[in-house]
C-alpha cells in the first residue's frame, strides 16, 4: 500500500516538473509585432504631425517574470532612438508599447524589435515609415465678417473702398511654429498691407487677416496672397472686386424701368427696361431677368417670379413661418436659411425669408418676399447664382419697392 502511495507521488511530481519545463525562457518566444494607431487599427506608415507611436508585440510559452525587450531605431541614419524592459505576466499575451517625443519624429524609415530574454537576435520585428508632411491652406475666400470665433460669415466677391477687408482661410496638417502671410495687393499688382498669423499650431481651423483702409480704394480687381513659412510661391489666392455700392445703388435706382401691369392677378410691378419680362395670366404670375444672366437649361434661376396664391387667408407672421416650414420639407441640397423677418414696406407689412441652397452644381440664394392682402398672398421670388447676386439684388430692392395691388 505504501509502495503504491509513493509510486503515486513520484508519479505527480515528475508530471509538475514536466509541466514547468514546458513553458521555460527557452520555449519562450515573440510571435509578432505590429505599429498601430491610437484605437489599435494596424498601421504601416506614420507622418512627421504624429508626436506618439503605437505598438502591438504578442508572447507565448513565456515565464511569468520572463525578460520582454523593446527597441526603437531609426534605420535611416541606423540610429537606435530607446529601449524599454517588460516582465512576462502570463504564458501568452498581447503587450502594448508607445514612443513619445515632445517635438517631431523625422521622416524616415524606422523599425521595432523584440527581444526575449537575453538573446542577441530579435524574435519578432517591424519596419515603418514616418512621411514629411506640410502645411497647406485647404481653402481661402473673402467674407462679409469674422465672428467671435473666428469663423467667416458670407463669402464674397465684392468689397466697398472703404472699411475693413476681411480674408479667411482653412489651414491643415500644421506644424509647430508654422506662420501664415496674408498679402493684399492692388488692381495693378502692387503690395498694400501684409498680415502676419500664428495658428499656435492648430490644425483643421480657421485663421483671417484684415486689412483696414486708410483712404477711399479705387475701383478695379484686387486679391489677397496667402502664404505660409517663408515659402515663396502662394498657397492660394483670392481675387475680389472693389466697388462702390453706394454708386451702384445710385445706379440701380435711377435706371430705366417699365411698368408691367396684370389685370387678372391684381397687381402692378416696375422692372428694369433692359430686363425680359414673361406674363402668365392664366396663373397670376410673371417672370422678369436680365438676358445676360440666362444659364441654359436653368430658366429659374437668376430672375425674378411675382405670383398671387388666393384664399389663403394668414396673417403676415402665419405666412411666412409656413413658407419656411414648407420650404424646410422640399429638402434642398445645402439648404441654409439666411434671414427671415417683417417690415414694413410703403406702409404695409411684408415679410422676408432669405436661404441658400444648391442645385446642378450652381450656388444659390433665394428671396421670398411676402405680402398678405386679405385672404390672398402675393410673392415677389428672386433666385440668384452667387455671381450675380449682388449685382441683381440692387434692382430686385427698386422692383419691390415699386410693387403694389390693384
Amino acid at each position: 500500500m505504501k509502495r503504491i502511495e509513493k509510486t503515486i507521488w513520484l508519479l505527480a511530481a515528475i508530471i509538475i516538473a514536466f509541466s514547468a519545463a514546458s513553458c521555460s525562457d527557452t520555449d519562450a518566444k515573440a510571435d509578432s509585432v505590429v505599429m498601430t494607431d491610437s484605437s489599435g487599427v494596424i498601421v504601416r506608415e506614420y507622418t512627421t504631425n504624429n508626436q506618439t507611436f503605437y505598438a502591438q508585440g504578442k508572447i507565448s510559452n513565456a515565464l511569468e517574470g520572463t525578460k520582454i525587450r523593446f527597441v526603437w531605431s531609426y534605420t535611416t541614419d541606423d540610429q537606435m532612438i530607446d529601449q524599454f524592459e517588460y516582465s512576462a505576466k502570463q504564458s501568452s499575451e498581447v503587450i502594448p508599447a508607445t514612443l513619445t517625443t515632445n517635438g517631431d519624429f523625422p521622416a524616415g524609415d524606422y523599425k521595432l524589435e523584440l527581444f526575449v530574454g537575453n538573446r542577441k537576435k530579435p524574435d519578432a520585428s517591424v519596419s515603418f515609415e514616418v512621411k514629411q508632411i506640410s502645411s497647406y491652406i485647404a481653402f481661402a475666400l473673402l467674407t462679409d465678417s469674422i465672428d467671435e470665433n473666428g469663423k467667416p460669415g458670407r463669402e464674397i466677391d465684392t468689397v466697398e473702398p472703404t472699411g475693413k477687408w476681411f480674408a479667411s482661410a482653412y489651414i491643415v496638417d500644421t506644424q509647430p511654429n508654422t506662420i501664415v502671410h496674408f498679402v493684399w495687393l492692388d488692381s495693378n499688382g502692387e503690395k498694400i498691407d501684409e498680415n502676419t498669423v500664428d495658428p499656435d499650431g492648430k490644425s483643421y481651423t480657421y485663421i483671417f487677416a484684415v486689412h483696414s483702409l486708410s483712404s477711399t480704394a479705387p475701383d478695379g480687381t484686387y486679391s489677397v496672397e496667402i502664404y505660409i513659412d517663408d515659402r515663396t510661391t502662394p498657397e492660394t489666392t483670392v481675387s475680389f472686386e472693389v466697388e462702390d455700392v453706394d454708386r451702384q445703388r445710385n445706379e440701380a435706382e435711377n435706371a430705366d424701368y417699365s411698368v408691367y401691369v396684370q389685370t387678372k392677378g391684381g397687381f402692378m410691378i416696375n422692372y428694369p427696361t433692359a430686363w425680359t419680362c414673361l406674363p402668365f395670366p392664366d396663373s397670376l404670375s410673371a417672370m422678369f431677368y436680365p438676358k445676360e444672366y440666362v444659364i441654359d437649361g436653368e430658366d429659374e434661376f437668376n430672375s425674378v417670379y411675382v405670383y398671387k396664391i388666393d384664399d389663403l387667408g394668414f396673417t403676415t407672421q402665419e405666412a411666412l413661418d409656413g413658407w419656411i416650414l414648407a420650404t424646410e420639407n422640399e429638402n434642398r441640397e445645402n439648404y441654409e436659411p439666411l434671414q427671415s423677418s417683417i417690415e414694413q414696406v410703403n406702409g404695409s407689412d411684408m415679410a422676408l425669408f432669405t436661404y441658400a441652397w444648391s442645385r446642378n452644381g450652381y450656388d444659390l440664394v433665394t428671396s421670398d418676399f411676402l405680402i398678405v392682402d386679405g385672404e390672398d398672398l402675393y410673392v415677389i421670388s428672386s433666385v440668384a447664382t452667387d455671381e450675380v447676386l449682388e449685382d441683381m439684388y440692387l434692382y430686385v430692392e427698386q422692383m419691390v419697392l415699386s410693387f403694389e395691388i390693384l
